[in-house]
């Protein structure tokens, strides 16, 4: 009776535990998909010659495709919808169509980021020299908040995604050898989440980063001194070094990192 009660109150602190935490991160990732909708609109504000019409051109496609979404979720949520029927379903029955909500405005966001990213290699630009490197060097830097505001979007997703299935280890066997089983079969899965991740920030990041800075390689009356040349790119922030490239290296592992770090947090 004793090991009944006792087995009783570990699982119910642990399933509190896994509440109060989707609670706040849930909180969390829903205001940062909001700020990475607004930083997306007003990047793309930002760069273009008709701002408004574009900007309103991101929200518009990026909301098609979370509506589209929402009534979809088999399509973005197996994983979820397999898991919550027999887990935390049982206490929070709106829990499939919150994670589902959550789930396509995260989307929403990603895309706006996408987009936000191709508008930075949009014309106009000009090429001649300096006027044309200054408008290269903006693009470059608002490319950089789009890596920066993507790597936080997809680090809480990963962390909500990890208090998700945490949650939903204490409706399992408290057995150590299931719970261990359970365990690792979903961490697994969240790595896999967290290298997809990267992989997007990758494809978002690089491609338009490389076009860039070949732009400003060919513009007209840059010196052609190889060193200096190099200095100039170096200047406006055009030019590749591993010492400056470390953080945008840092913020594209950031959703691998998020799951492994997480853990080594929790347990300290």
């Amino acid at each position: 009776n004793q090991d009944a009660v006792k087995t009783l109150k570990a699982s119910t602190a642990l399933k509190n535990t896994g509440l109060m935490t989707w609670s706040f991160l849930a909180m969390v990732y829903l205001f940062v998909c909001l700020a990475t909708l607004a930083a997306s609109s007003l990047v793309t504000f930002q760069l273009l010659q008709r701002p408004v019409i574009c900007a309103v051109v991101v929200i518009i496609l990026s909301l098609s495709v979370g509506i589209i979404l929402l009534f979809h979720k088999e399509w973005h949520m197996p994983i979820f919808m397999a898991l919550f029927p027999n887990t935390i379903a049982k206490d929070v029955p709106a829990i499939e169509k919150i994670t589902n909500f959550l789930n396509c405005l995260g989307n929403t966001a990603a895309l706006s980021v996408l987009l936000t990213s191709c508008a930075t290699l949009l014309p106009p630009y000009k090429h001649s020299f300096p006027q044309g490197i200054k408008q290269l060097s903006r693009r470059m830097k608002y490319l950089r908040i789009v890596l920066y505001v993507g790597t936080l979007l997809l680090i809480v997703a990963v962390l909500l995604k990890k208090a998700i299935y945490q949650w939903s280890l204490a409706y399992t066997s408290l057995e150590p050898g299931a719970t261990k089983i359970a365990s690792d079969f979903l961490s697994s899965i969240l790595a896999i989440e967290g290298g997809f991740y990267t992989l997007v920030l990758v494809a978002v990041y690089l491609p338009a980063a490389v076009v860039l800075q070949r732009r400003a390689r060919v513009l007209d009356v840059l010196p052609v001194d190889e060193s200096e040349r190099e200095k100039q790119l170096q200047q406006y922030g055009l030019s590749f070094s591993f010492t400056e490239s470390l953080p945008r290296i840092l913020a594209i592992l950031g959703p691998t990192l998020a799951g492994p770090v997480g853990e080594l947090l929790s347990r300290v």
